[in-house]
């Protein structure tokens, strides 16, 4: 029998109340689980950290364009 290889490895990441409890209101507000808005949140962060030639200037402000 073959095990599939793993897409995510978990990670242990602490968090602000502040955080934690924006992502659990999306998460109410849009049906998604947590673990997949606080995956988007990320790769939006990735992204345009990598965008900027991955120069960091903290702290972070991200802009929501519709």
């Amino acid at each position: 029998m073959s095990k599939k290889t793993p897409l995510s490895k978990p990670v242990s990441v602490r968090l602000s109340p502040m955080v934690r409890n924006t992502v659990a209101k999306l998460s109410d507000e849009t049906g998604l689980l947590q673990a997949q808005i606080y995956d988007f949140i990320l790769r939006a962060g990735c992204t345009a950290i990598e965008e900027k030639g991955r120069k960091l200037q903290l702290p972070l402000r991200f802009e929501i364009k519709e």
